[in-house]
């Protein structure tokens, strides 16, 4: 009896001391710039200046925090903060030295017995704090520069500054490998929220399969600004990115008198002047724009570009032109859509397999891009690729004014200067149903830089 209840005794301690404890203990990560804690269930991102965090929420996953070393290929040696649940679903944290952001990630699970498909997948959802009132802050995006009541949300990046002091928070998205990252906020009852969430069309998840989410970064500035050039200059870094010099170029579409494609004589007559009167202070390609190639005209222009139209500007065809122009020295290049189709056009109708379909079989159409051509399909893929040797290789072209890329999403077109609209993710059916939206449209242009080879200039309009 006695030690029945010695027994009961103990193991009443042993309930009341589980209870009074935490679910997990809290842990932190930081750098000589910012700090992150996750406790019970919620995370805290501070900056080394300030005295409370400019950034908290709620986890997505639930688990005890971890603490790791992380190795990056370019931010270099780091710390990581990961928070699983059973299933294996995990979110992390990663700080690096000399980085003054916060990279925030997901790894998704299918946990079902059954196939899942995603589209918008939300990762980073914080209240902000600024110490200011809200209605003394502004949201910068690709929309431009609104107050918070006005902002509808960006693409890829955003910031939210005191604009007396300059002081504010930058997010924005490190990698696009397969989505298309969106980022919004919210002021309501006195609170500024900031979510960021990936659309990706159609994430396609295999039962027990996984998938980790795009990157976004987070951080806070005394000059918000310098913080926009921080996330362009990570982006760029974690990319690669190296741009060759950019050329000097002269666009045919903006002459006041030799409107659009100008003509075999008066782009020849250009070359000649530019050659002897520009070229000495640094002036580089003369660029064709649109009027020149072959095609139905509707929706848009023309989007037949496997030859020039015998009736327009280049009766003689393209090539000419281009020894024109290179022999005064210069780089030709040339205006075309490499995503877009006309479905309409009898050159096209052979051929309705090239074409991104809506759910219920029909080509998909944006507005002027016409029908978007399928860059998961391996016949529209080599009809692009034909378009694009055939410019560089038997005309001898080498730059490119690449227009209405859009198309090679499968979206609706949206353009850099707006800021977040209904764009249709998921709306076109490819080829390959296991590739996103992005996926196709990222082999598109690989494809393209291929054929043309790195000596060529591409420009994305």
């Amino acid at each position: 009896m006695f030690g029945r209840t010695i027994l009961s005794f103990i193991l009443f301690s042993v309930l009341l001391g589980l209870l009074g404890r935490p679910l997990s203990a809290a842990e932190t990560i930081s750098t000589e710039l910012l700090s992150v804690t996750v406790d019970q269930g919620r995370y805290a991102i501070q900056a080394r200046r300030q005295k409370t965090p400019f950034a908290t929420g709620a986890l997505r996953c639930q688990g005890a925090p971890q603490v790791t070393s992380v190795s990056d290929a370019v931010f270099g040696q780091g710390q990581a903060l990961t928070v699983a649940d059973p299933g294996g679903a995990h979110e992390t944290f990663q700080v690096f030295p000399g980085l003054p952001f916060v990279l925030h990630q997901r790894t998704l699970v299918n946990a079902s017995t059954a196939a899942t498909v995603l589209n918008r997948v939300p990762l980073t959802d914080a209240t902000l704090e600024l110490g200011q009132p809200l209605d003394r802050l502004m949201a910068l995006g690709t929309g431009g520069l609104y107050p918070l009541a006005k902002n509808t949300g960006s693409y890829a990046w955003m910031a939210v500054a005191d604009p007396t002091s300059r002081a504010g928070i930058v997010g924005g998205w490190l990698t696009y490998g397969r989505g298309s990252g969106v980022i919004f906020t919210k002021a309501e009852d006195g609170k500024l929220t900031l979510e960021a969430r990936m659309e990706y069309g159609g994430l396609r998840l295999e039962p027990g399969a996984s998938a980790a989410s795009e990157t976004f970064l987070l951080g806070w500035f005394a000059d918000a600004r310098l913080g926009m050039e921080a996330w362009a200059e990570a982006v760029a870094r974690h990319m690669a990115i190296r741009l060759p010099p950019p050329p000097v170029v002269y666009c045919t579409w903006y002459d006041n008198v030799h409107r659009r494609a100008g003509s075999a004589a008066s782009t020849a007559e250009l070359a000649a002047f530019a050659a002897r009167e520009l070229k000495p202070y640094g002036f580089t390609c003369v660029q064709i724009d649109d009027g020149w190639q072959l095609g139905e005209k509707s929706n848009g222009p023309r989007k037949n570009f496997t030859g020039h139209d015998p009736k327009g500007p280049y009766p003689d065809g393209m090539k000419p032109t281009a020894a024109a122009i290179q022999a005064q020295g210069l780089t030709a290049g040339l205006w075309l859509l490499p995503f877009g189709g006309n479905c309409k056009d009898p050159f096209f109708a052979p051929h309705p397999d090239w074409f991104v379909k809506k759910a219920d079989g029909t080509p998909f159409d944006n507005p002027w891009g016409g029908t978007c051509l399928d860059m998961s399909d391996p016949g529209a893929r080599e009809f692009v690729r034909g378009e694009m040797k055939q410019a560089m290789q038997d005309w001898g072209y080498r730059y490119f004014k690449l227009d209405g890329l859009y198309g090679g999403m499968g979206v609706q077109p949206r353009y850099v200067n707006s800021g977040w609209q209904e764009d249709n993710f998921g709306e076109g059916v490819f080829h390959d149903q296991t590739q996103t939206n992005v996926e196709v449209y990222r082999a598109g242009l690989h494809m393209v830089r291929e054929t043309v080879s790195p000596q060529s200039f591409i420009l994305g309009c």
